[in-house]
């Protein structure tokens, strides 16, 4: 579940709100990724949380530009998951870690083809 995601530390004073600006993500994204319940989403000092880097969706869009095209075997599934992360939906129905584990595999490999 999300083992190469980026991680963030809840420091003093921090609350979702603003560990969500600080990581880019959205509130909701944050806390579903993480298991933290509305409506108070409380998080502890020392915590450590992961999400989504910016980075990681701009490699994966980047992997998908490069591969899209040339994908031979695709089925209807592979395909909305492939559009899905293009468009960066990845926390909507059904379930969100899958799509998150797969931002991050496609962000891994275009990093190690592109090294």
């Amino acid at each position: 579940m999300l083992a190469n995601a980026a991680e963030y530390v809840v420091q003093r004073n921090d609350t979702i709100g603003v560990i969500a600006q600080k990581t880019g993500e959205s509130v909701a994204h944050l806390a579903q990724l993480n298991h933290i319940s509305a409506p108070r989403y409380i998080v502890r000092v020392g915590q450590t949380l992961r999400y989504i880097s910016a980075d990681d969706v701009r490699c994966a869009r980047l992997w998908i530009e490069e591969h899209l095209a040339s994908s031979v075997h695709r089925d209807e599934a592979f395909e909305k998951m492939l559009v899905d992360i293009k468009n960066h939906h990845i926390y909507y129905d059904g379930d969100m870690d899958t799509h998150a584990d797969s931002i991050i595999v496609l962000a891994n490999a275009y990093r190690q083809k592109h090294k």
